[in-house]
């Protein structure tokens, strides 16, 4: 089965899960997507079950915990073992590029004018309780990856008041501290500011992509398995993240 160009409620829907899409606007005004797989495959909608929520890594969406088959990716995972799963995508990506107000492209500038600390105080918060209301639980199960982590423990200490919502939090690669980053991030981030002022004059605020351009099917086709060129991708991914052959999913 291919999945090329379907969105993530489609992919979900095609392996035979339940899937449904909600949309929350945090308190500044992004109109967040999320995507909902109420229960599993020999699940019932009548059932109450445990949320869990889920939050992505830097620059990707609610696809990283579903792009993998069912007997594999978290998501399915969850929603088989007895969980309400809720997949977030933070102000930005793909799915969650709205606003009340600001339009990404004609106030681009100030559409992109947030960092982690937004997602952390206002989406995370905004989702949290949008899922509780909607389940009617009290509290939630957080599953962060990476950036995910990072905003969880940003809300932690800027929301206070979201620990009693949270029953356990599972903190996949996380990121707090960047004493000990190694190879080329740390190097690069000396010239972060002037990499910034050069963007800015160019009129460049975001680093997503459209999962559905031209570019992202060239770099698809370029990095995918079995391409002679694929290697190439492997390490740049090792270059960025760190050398594991063994963990890299080809």
């Amino acid at each position: 089965m291919t999945t090329k160009h379907l969105t993530v409620p489609e992919i979900i829907q095609s392996f035979g899960y339940p899937v449904e899409i909600h949309h929350v606007t945090t308190e500044d005004g992004y109109i967040l997507e999320l995507h909902r797989i109420p229960y599993g495959i020999d699940g019932s909608s009548e059932e109450a079950r445990p949320v869990a929520l889920l939050q992505h890594g830097l620059l990707v969406s609610s696809f990283d915990w579903i792009s993998d088959r069912p007997d594999r990716a978290l998501a399915y995972l969850l929603a088989d073992a007895g969980y309400d799963v809720w997949l977030m995508n933070a102000r930005g990506n793909y799915y969650s590029r709205n606003h009340t107000t600001l339009d990404p492209v004609a106030d681009k500038e100030e559409f992109w004018a947030f960092t982690y600390d937004e997602i952390g105080t206002y989406d995370d918060p905004a989702a949290i309780d949008y899922a509780l209301s909607v389940t009617g639980q009290d509290q939630i199960y957080y599953v962060g990856f990476s950036m995910g982590t990072t905003v969880f423990f940003i809300m932690m200490s800027e929301r206070p008041e979201y620990v009693d919502k949270i029953k356990a939090a599972s903190l996949l690669a996380p990121v707090v501290y960047l004493n000990n980053v190694k190879g080329v991030l740390k190097p690069l981030a000396n010239f972060s500011g002037s990499v910034d002022a050069k963007l800015s004059e160019k009129g460049i605020y975001s680093f997503y992509a459209d999962p559905r351009d031209r570019s992202t099917d060239a770099i698809n086709k370029f990095c995918s398995e079995g391409n002679v060129t694929a290697p190439l991708c492997y390490s740049f991914i090792y270059l960025i993240c760190g050398f594991d052959p063994v963990e890299l999913n080809k």
